[in-house]
């Protein structure tokens, strides 16, 4: 069914969403991300691959996010090896659209919010390149976060997720077994691991994939260091009041600055 849609009704923009959730707060955020990305992109249709959305919620995307697809997954899919099965997917969707010349497909978080269109990015900073990481703004844990990731669709994008896939079993990049964190595998930081890898040996990932890792500035995955930044509340603050980036409400602290006042786009049903 899914192939059926995209080969009828697909536009060249993509953004993948895998979401799960059991509270209402977390429905609310993911509501709030996408009505935010429709009013700075009318165009892309969103790729929404869930398990257990309430109707109510999906009439409401229906009504205010078209074109979307939900793609339905099972619970076993998700439980227990989430980033896991956030990168299966996106291999499924990219075996779908590998040979649909000049598609663009991010694939995101469900807590960002949008105050500039993501998809510029293809006529900017990733002009001419195959995927895209983006660096954060410090480099405290991690030199890059996965919740914006970008990609221009071919067999060699395809080949290249799929390889990233077979090191769930066995790790065959020495770069990616230096940094990982196996320990929270195929659960957690599957993603992240690999897209840090990238980051640190892309001449190395160039060597084994033929895809070569361009580096985003961190307005397209926004947030501020909580640990390290004594006026972070103060700095999403005016980040969101710009509307000049991509805001990422990761993390329970920064999910919390959704409810403040100044916060005036926040969606709940």
């Amino acid at each position: 069914m899914l192939g059926r849609y995209l080969a009828y009704r697909i536009s060249m923009d993509i953004l993948y969403v895998i979401f799960h959730e059991v509270t209402a707060e977390g429905v609310n955020m993911l509501l709030t991300s996408l009505t935010s990305f429709r009013a700075v992109n009318k165009e892309a249709t969103i790729c929404l691959v869930m398990d257990n959305l309430d109707e109510s919620a999906c009439e409401y995307l229906w009504d205010r996010c078209k074109p979307i697809w939900n793609v339905r997954m099972s619970v076993a899919d998700w439980v227990g090896r989430r980033m896991l099965c956030k990168i299966e997917k996106l291999y499924d969707l990219a075996h779908l659209l590998e040979r649909a010349e000049g598609t663009h497909l991010i694939m995101a978080d469900s807590d960002v919010f949008y105050g500039i269109d993501p998809f510029s990015a293809f006529e900017k900073e990733m002009a001419g390149h195959l995927f895209g990481v983006v660096e954060r703004t410090s480099h405290l844990r991690f030199p890059v976060n996965g919740g914006m990731v970008f990609f221009s669709m071919s067999v060699a994008v395809t080949n290249m997720i799929g390889w990233w896939l077979e090191q769930a079993n066995r790790i065959t990049w020495s770069t990616l077994k230096d940094v990982a964190i196996q320990r929270k595998w195929p659960d957690w930081f599957f993603d992240q691991d690999f897209l840090c890898a990238a980051y640190k040996d892309r001449i190395g990932l160039w060597k084994l994939s033929r895809v070569m890792c361009n580096v985003l500035p961190y307005k397209y995955n926004y947030f501020p260091e909580v640990d390290a930044d004594p006026a972070w509340e103060q700095h999403m603050k005016e980040a969101y009041e710009r509307k000049d980036c991509v805001l990422h409400f990761k993390a329970e602290d920064l999910k919390k600055l959704i409810y403040k006042p100044w916060f005036k786009e926040y969606v709940a049903l």
